[in-house]
């Protein structure tokens, strides 16, 4: 009785986050395939009709638009095939092997905060403290996982606050930690934290599917690290990672 008990409990555990998962993706994926096929349809229709276009810079500016819609699908494929990887791959994790190592972490992660910080308009929110020290992920997990990290910290804070960004050696590895100052997170929504979960979207816009956190997890968990989030005193959001050394 109690071991059907235990089941049953299971089970309708499994159940809700079942229902969680499908809800959250009622609601994010329409509208995030959506908007870029709008955008990228709306101006396409322009372009077929030459008589209705007054200059070359108006056809530019048509040409970026649908660029930009096109390259927010393709980052969220992308993301998307990363995290079935990542879940068909979970149970056997990988270690730190000296021919697959990033050396040249600091390099790697200055380039791609740089490079998503400019992509958000804050290039000059950005502050960056990144030690010489190596990790024992490969460069592919290690670029993703930096990259979803520091994305997330700039859209979910407002223009002209800070974002730290720190990489530091520890006694058992390293540790990377993007810390912002959105509005935080409480308590129930960290504990939510998983692929394609966005919290009050109703009352926040934003873009994304809630993959990002979902990889970045992944990968942590793939190599043996953990990964934490906790909300300072002083308002925001703080990701530490620790990773194992190289």
């Amino acid at each position: 009785a109690a071991t059907l008990a235990k089941r049953k409990k299971v089970k309708e555990h499994a159940e809700t986050e079942l229902t969680t998962l499908r809800s959250d993706l009622a609601r994010a994926l329409p509208h995030e395939l959506r908007t870029p096929l709008q955008c990228i349809v709306g101006y396409a229709d322009l372009l077929c009709d030459p008589a209705g276009l007054q200059s070359f810079e108006e056809v530019a500016k048509m040409g970026g638009r649908i660029l930009d819609a096109a390259q927010r699908l393709e980052r969220m494929t992308e993301n998307f095939l990363f995290y079935a990887q990542l879940h068909m791959t979970k149970d056997a994790p990988m270690r730190p092997h000296p021919t697959s190592a990033t050396h040249d972490c600091a390099a790697v992660l200055a380039e791609l905060a740089t490079t998503r910080a400019t992509a958000r308009g804050r290039a000059a929110d950005l502050r960056l403290d990144a030690a010489d020290v190596g990790c024992g992920l490969v460069p592919k997990h290690f670029a993703k996982l930096v990259e979803e990290l520091v994305d997330n910290a700039f859209k979910f804070s407002p223009a002209d606050s800070e974002v730290d960004v720190t990489f530091a050696a520890t006694p058992s590895g390293v540790r990377l930690t993007v810390r912002d100052r959105g509005r935080g997170m409480e308590p129930e929504q960290i504990a939510r934290v998983g692929a394609y979960v966005q919290f009050d979207r109703g009352l926040h816009e934003q873009q994304g599917c809630g993959l990002g956190l979902g990889i970045a997890q992944g990968i942590t968990a793939l190599w043996g690290g953990t990964l934490a989030i906790e909300r300072p005193e002083d308002g925001g959001t703080s990701v530490v990672v620790c990773l194992p050394a190289a």
